[in-house]
């Protein structure tokens, strides 16, 4: 961690040894990060919005301030038209309106530690896959934001002004039942989703190795790395023979 709380470094848990499992390689050969929807994910509750709980009076004007500044590009009748339009909906099927704006988010799950035994298990095929490592500091990784764990869904704020709806946003994509809480995860969030993007090459810093991936997979992950431009660190995880737990040491 450095002194804002902020941890230099994030990581991202990865299966392999699958089929189909070439564009795990991506990141390495074609410098790529694919950001997965919410649809994709284990848990169907996640990125749930919360209910609206408000009266008709307090819904109407809560849609007629979001439309004027979600359609900035429609004409002021234009802007009455649609929120007219969205009016005329019940709050129910708002509800389902905002679900599925939710699965057009781009989300990229991200720990801030390396030696996550549970992580490990769930996310990397049972430890035949890999962890990557990339530094907090570099694009983009700035824009993560850590996850807060809760047994209740955050409130839905109708307040008009901007910083409430961020507000609203954050707690949207950003809060998981506690559950979840022996992730501590870290997300990037990008407008749409199921699709990859450019990764700076000197933004994967590492690769960990998990301690069942085997030889020829490891040797896949090697020939990829050497036709791309990321140069990171190599590391495996290795068992610790004195404590129930594992070491990640680096390769030379």
């Amino acid at each position: 961690m450095n002194g804002t709380g902020r941890p230099k470094l994030l990581y991202r848990y990865r299966p392999f040894g699958f089929p189909g499992d070439e564009r795990e390689l991506a990141v390495f050969n074609e410098n790529i990060l694919y950001f997965p929807k919410r649809s994709q994910f284990n848990d169907p509750l996640d990125c749930t919005p919360p209910s609206l709980l408000a009266t008709r009076e307090e819904l109407e004007a809560f849609i007629d301030g979001r439309t004027e500044e979600e359609f900035p590009e429609l004409t002021a009748e234009q802007q009455q038209e649609k929120a007219l339009e969205l009016k005329q909906c019940a709050p129910e099927e708002l509800y389902r309106f905002a679900r599925e704006l939710a699965e057009h988010f781009g989300i990229l799950s991200l720990a801030s530690r390396s030696d996550n035994s549970p992580l490990w298990s769930h996310y990397t095929n049972v430890h035949r896959g890999f962890c990557l490592e990339f530094d907090a500091s570099k694009e983009p990784f700035t824009a993560a934001h850590e996850v807060r764990y809760t047994r209740r869904r955050p409130p839905f704020d109708l307040s008009l002004d901007s910083a409430a709806y961020r507000a609203n946003a954050e707690n949207f994509v950003l809060t998981k039942h506690i559950d979840w809480q022996y992730e501590g995860e870290w997300r990037v969030i990008i407008p749409w989703g199921g699709a990859s993007y450019p990764l700076p090459p000197e933004a994967l810093t590492g690769v960990i190795f998990g301690l069942a991936i085997s030889s020829a997979d490891r040797n896949r992950v090697m020939s990829s790395i050497e036709l791309g431009r990321c140069r990171p660190a190599i590391y495996e995880a290795k068992v610790n023979e004195k404590k129930f737990g594992f070491d990640i040491e680096r390769l030379s």
